[in-house]
């Protein structure tokens, strides 16, 4: 019952980011068939540069699935990575990234609060990234793609 009620919190504290749709300007890159839903203004940041880079060959948003053992479900998971990209680098060399954008404080091990609630939210997104990120390494290892988190240290860096 506990890790129902933290699987809700989970879920309940994920809503807080700006979310909406977003309609590709270039669809005959773009993966997705239609509009795409953002959970982010971040990941709305990527699509846009994403659409409009000439280097950009084609992309997709959650394209890609990868399964995962999840501790803190108790059974095989899907994760569905943000992006899935392949670009021509600046040598003419193409590229195939997946990646993941998420704010650096999720790329870390948490800080315990005094807040019970807050400690366990933290705590099982800690936990379900990480096996994710596992997951999609060992995904990318196997098929010669790189695997990228992206964060605002990345994102918005000078």
């Amino acid at each position: 019952m506990k890790m129902i009620h933290s699987l809700i919190l989970l879920t309940d504290m994920a809503r807080k980011y700006k979310q909406g749709h977003y309609t590709p300007k270039n669809p005959e890159k773009c993966m997705n068939s239609g509009v795409l839903t953002y959970r982010s203004s971040w990941e709305l940041h990527v699509f846009e540069f994403l659409d409009r880079s000439n280097s950009i060959i084609k992309w997709g948003s959650e394209v890609v699935q990868i399964p995962y053992l999840s501790s803190v479900k108790g059974r095989m998971a899907r994760y569905f990575p943000d992006i899935f990209v392949q670009y021509k680098n600046k040598h003419g060399e193409i590229i195939t990234e997946i990646i993941e954008i998420k704010p650096s404080a999720e790329t870390k091990k948490p800080k315990m609060s005094r807040n019970k609630s807050t400690n366990d939210y933290n705590t099982l997104t800690y936990i379900t990234n990480m096996e994710k990120w596992a997951a999609a390494e060992k995904y990318c290892q196997e098929r010669n793609i790189k695997f990228r988190l992206l964060t605002e240290n990345q994102l918005f860096a000078g």
